[in-house]
């Protein structure tokens, strides 16, 4: 490397001594024939390192021929590479990822019964049986007495009507053909437009044929008595 050191006040003596490099004679030339006295912004005691010839061949042979380097080495730009590899789309979304770890997707739940958090619950066991159940509604829990009231044989029994001939349908005789509609099977497919009772009257007001025997009996002592 050489050092040159000048003093530019004389125009024509700087570039016969720096005429052995083309590059900066040609700047100075070209610096002088403008009439500006400076070099590099500089004037006065400029102080200025250059490489030798020689120098400059070494430092470039270490370099390699833009001819040899690809495309990309000199346009920087991305879509000169060769084998670029494959880069997939990324989503933006949480939503376009498959939920495989099965994280919570909503939580319509913000309490229970008034707590935050983590809740617990006191479940208690509910009975399988209708028995421990307080009977609080009164149903009855087995059928009440039918002593005192008729059975089918009884009627029997005393003979009554039970069934008669038929002499006619809805006023026709012959071969009657009836259109006979499908009747419910439920009676809850019936209208109650008669108000019948929907469950059992209490019988607490009703004196049974044992109470009446025996208060008849009663009378009849007391008769006798008189």
């Amino acid at each position: 490397m050489i050092n040159l050191t000048a003093t530019i006040t004389d125009d024509v003596s700087l570039t016969s001594e720096l005429s052995e490099d083309p590059t900066l004679r040609g700047t100075l030339e070209t610096s002088v024939a403008s009439g500006v006295i400076s070099w590099n912004g500089m004037t006065g005691a400029v102080v200025y390192d250059v490489y030798t010839q020689s120098e400059t061949d070494t430092l470039l042979s270490a370099k390699a021929d833009s001819a040899d380097l690809a495309e990309v080495a000199t346009s920087g730009d991305y879509d000169d590479l060769t084998n670029k590899p494959t880069i997939p789309t990324v989503p933006t979304k949480v939503s376009a990822f498959q939920n495989d770890a099965g994280y919570i997707t909503s939580a319509p739940v913000s309490s229970v019964n008034g707590q935050t958090g983590a809740v617990v619950l006191s479940i208690p066991t509910v009975p399988s049986k209708v028995s421990a159940f307080q009977n609080d509604a009164g149903y009855l829990t087995e059928h009440q007495s039918l002593s005192g009231y008729a059975t089918e044989a009884w009627v029997e029994r005393q003979g009554y009507l039970t069934s008669a001939p038929v002499s006619s349908v809805n006023g026709q005789t012959g071969a009657v053909t009836l259109s006979i509609p499908t009747v419910p099977a439920n009676v809850s497919a019936f209208t109650n437009d008669a108000g019948y009772l929907t469950q059992h009257q209490s019988l607490a007001a009703y004196a049974t044929i044992a109470y009446v025997d025996g208060l008849v009996g009663d009378i009849e002592d007391l008769l006798e008595a008189i």
